[in-house]
C-alpha cells in the first residue's frame, strides 16, 4: 500500500516557554523564558509505502515539515552561576528562541515470521531526522540516525507460563 498526507498544526507557547528563569535539574543547565513569543504554525507533507507476505512486511516512510515562528530552546553560549548552598555550579545559559527552519527524515524497517514457526519474529528498522533553522544552524537535542533490530521468541504456553516472551 501507499500513503502521502498533508497536514498542518497549531501550537501556543508553553507558561514555561514564556517565563522560565532557573535552572534545569534534570538537563544541567538554565534557561530563560521569551515573553515575545508567538503562535507557532508547522506544515508537513509524508507519505510511506508498506507491503506484506504470509512471512515477511516491509516498509519505509518519509516526511518533510516547515516550521514558522518555530518555538526552540537556543545556547546563548554564555555561562551562569548557579548558587547551590556550600557548592556554585556554572551551567550554560539557554534561551527560547522562534525561528523558521524545516524538520525531515524517514524510516524503513522490514520484519520476518516464518509462518511454519509462529513463535519467532525478527526485526530491523533505521531511522533519521534532521532539524535545521534556516540561518544553517542545527538545533541542539535531535536524535542521531537510529538503527534497531529486535529477535523474538513467544507462545501461547510454556508449562505452567502463560504466554511466555523474549525480546533481544
Amino acid at each position: 500500500s501507499v500513503a502521502f498526507n498533508l497536514a498542518t498544526s497549531f501550537s501556543v507557547p508553553e507558561p514555561n516557554q514564556l517565563f522560565a528563569f532557573g535552572a534545569d535539574e534534570y538537563a544541567d543547565i538554565f534557561i530563560q523564558g521569551n515573553e515575545s513569543l508567538e503562535l507557532e504554525q508547522q506544515i508537513e507533507v509524508n507519505g510511506r509505502v508498506y507491503g506484506s507476505k504470509p512471512s515477511y512486511d516491509f516498509g519505509a516512510g518519509i516526511f518533510y515539515r516547515y516550521l514558522n515562528n518555530f518555538i526552540n530552546l537556543l545556547e546563548t553560549g554564555g555561562f551562569t552561576t548557579i548558587d547551590a548552598g556550600h557548592l556554585d555550579s556554572l551551567l550554560p545559559y539557554y534561551v527560547y528562541s522562534q525561528n523558521q527552519g524545516t524538520v525531515w527524515g524517514g524510516q524503513a524497517f522490514f520484519e520476518y515470521h516464518p509462518a511454519e514457526l509462529k513463535w519467532l519474529r525478527f526485526r530491523t528498522s533505521a531511522a533519521f531526522q534532521e532539524t535545521k533553522l534556516d540561518d544553517d544552524r542545527y538545533l541542539p537535542f535531535q536524535p542521531p540516525l537510529r538503527l534497531e533490530q529486535l529477535l523474538e521468541f513467544s507462545g501461547r504456553k510454556l508449562n505452567y507460563i502463560q504466554r511466555p516472551f523474549i525480546g533481544i
